[in-house]
């Protein structure tokens, strides 16, 4: 793999272009912390937990709306 570097992330091993960390860090869009890790902003990648939250209230959403549709129908909307 040329060019390329490994860092082990929890249980997995990552493998990423120097190059492309360079550029990132060149453009402001990285954040190296003092410990050594690196976090990338919103604009380049979302973070795990803002999409399953997202996800979340989503489907809470769609769930409320249908059940406005079974307002009526006491067993259903017990369900």
């Amino acid at each position: 793999m040329n060019n390329f570097e490994s860092i082990e992330l929890g249980g997995l091993v990552y493998h990423f272009n120097i190059s492309d960390l360079v550029e990132m860090v060149d453009e402001n869009n990285v954040h190296i912390s003092p410990s050594g890790s690196i976090f990338c902003k919103k604009s380049v990648r979302r973070g795990i937990v803002p999409i399953m939250l997202e996800e979340i209230l989503n489907t809470r959403i769609m769930v409320k709306k249908a059940m406005k549709g079974y307002k009526d129908n006491k067993v259903t909307f017990l369900i």
